[in-house]
């Protein structure tokens, strides 16, 4: 098991926002890549940040969705309807099982990934 010490400089901040009903949302929503964080940001009408900084994780590979060594993947998954809900997991069962439901995974990889925490 890695120590968080050990993670020093390889970490990146994960924002939180929620989705104003007013928007027709009422959900939050976290993404660990400055880009998702700016694009929600910059819609006001429907996004408020709450956090920039909420906690931290490694990103997994852009290519195949891989974790660094030590590290369990996290997957995400949204609900695919207008009043869209976000559920996370570090278990691929459940994210198989919710794909099978009909959640929609985001991420990397064939089985996509979003980022990856300590165990």
């Amino acid at each position: 098991m890695l120590a968080p010490a050990s993670l020093a400089g390889t970490t990146f901040p994960v924002c939180r926002l929620y989705g104003l009903p007013k928007g027709g949302l009422d959900t939050h929503f976290h993404s660990g890549t400055t880009a998702g964080c700016a694009t929600l940001s910059a819609q006001p009408a429907s996004w408020l940040l709450e956090s920039d900084d909420v906690f931290r994780v490694a990103l997994a590979s852009l290519g195949d969705g891989s974790c660094p060594v030590g590290l369990l993947p996290v997957y995400r998954l949204r609900n695919g309807i207008p009043t869209v809900s976000h559920q996370y997991t570090t278990s691929p069962a459940i994210q198989s099982s919710m794909v099978a439901l009909g959640w929609i995974a985001e991420g990397s990889g064939s089985i996509p990934v979003v980022w990856c925490a300590l165990p």
